[in-house]
Parts: C-alpha cells; sequence; structure tokens
C-alpha cells in the first residue's frame, strides 16, 4: 500500500484467522497496541527480510512468522485451507470454532464457550440450551446458519454439544 507521501509500506493483514489484528499493522519493528490487545513485530532471525509478530500473551497463539513476500492472490492460502477445514487429519476437524475481533476487543465461540474480552478482562460464559447457542452465534457473530436445514442445525448442535460435553469430563477428571 502506499502512504500519504507515495511511499509503498508493507502491512500484516489478518487473512481470515480471527485472532489476528483488528487493523493492519505495521511490517516494521515496534509495539502496537489495539483495544487490549498488545502485539510486537521484530525482524526474523531464521529467513533473511522476514518478520515475526508476537501476539497478545493472552491470545491463543504465541505469534506468526511472516515471509517477506507479497501475497497478491488468496489462492495462496486455499490448499492449507482446505486441509484445515475438510481433512480427517485437520486438529479442527472436531473442534466448533467462530471468531471475531472489532476495535474494542473480541469475541470467541468455542463448542458451547462463549469469550467476550475487552479492556477489562475477557468474561467467559457457557451456553446450555441450543437456543442460547444460535443467539449467539446469530446476534454477536452475525451467522444466522441460514443455509442450514432445521435437521442440519440440530445435528450440529448436537455434536457441538456432545464434543462439548466429552470436553467438560475430560476437564473434570484431570
Amino acid at each position: 500500500m502506499e502512504n500519504e507521501e507515495g511511499r509503498e509500506e508493507r502491512w500484516i493483514v489478518d487473512a481470515g484467522l480471527g485472532d489476528m489484528p483488528y487493523d493492519p499493522l505495521p511490517l516494521q519493528v515496534g509495539a502496537y497496541s489495539q483495544g487490549p490487545f498488545a502485539y510486537t513485530v521484530t525482524e526474523l532471525e531464521v529467513a533473511e527480510k522476514g518478520w515475526w509478530m508476537v501476539h497478545d500473551p493472552n491470545a491463543t497463539i504465541v505469534g506468526v512468522d511472516v515471509a517477506p513476500e507479497i501475497v497478491h492472490d488468496l489462492k495462496t492460502f486455499e490448499p492449507q485451507h482446505e486441509h484445515y477445514s475438510r481433512s480427517a487429519d485437520s486438529p479442527w476437524i472436531n473442534l466448533f470454532l467462530v471468531r471475531q475481533r472489532h476495535a474494542s476487543g473480541s469475541n470467541e465461540l468455542r463448542g458451547c464457550v462463549w469469550s467476550k474480552r475487552d479492556v477489562h478482562g475477557i468474561e467467559k460464559t457457557e451456553l446450555h440450551s441450543k437456543s442460547q447457542w444460535l443467539e449467539v452465534l446469530g446476534d454477536i457473530f452475525g451467522e444466522h446458519l441460514v443455509n442450514y436445514s432445521r435437521q442440519e442445525r440440530e445435528e450440529l448442535w448436537k455434536k457441538v454439544r456432545n464434543i462439548h460435553e466429552q470436553w467438560k469430563r475430560t476437564k473434570s477428571s484431570n
């Protein structure tokens, strides 16, 4: 992108992870804040002209390596997207996860746990009913599952709820 002076600048932009910065970060060494989130960009020592973005300490990831090459086409991400979305080998295949960033914080729905983060901290709410779950999914994330039949929505809810109950049993036995 060009800045106000007409010079080219490079930026780190979220390509759909939902856990990256809300606004693009300049690809230059520095510390950056966005709402309750703090990021640091440093030069990457293992790849020439690469970068390392240190994520907020409360994030689900430690950071991201940023290659020096510019990505002009999202097709670059399609093979990995296909693997993580549909492959039986994907660590995400049995996890229902929706994330949404906004200027002052974030929301995450992981199974039946809705997490809201803002400058005051993280608030977690367990959703016990299908109606609660669908309400949060629609009202907070804008996903009303309109492309799903009533039966598909019911099957999705049952799968999410069963996995959530298994997770709770595992958590309580540890």
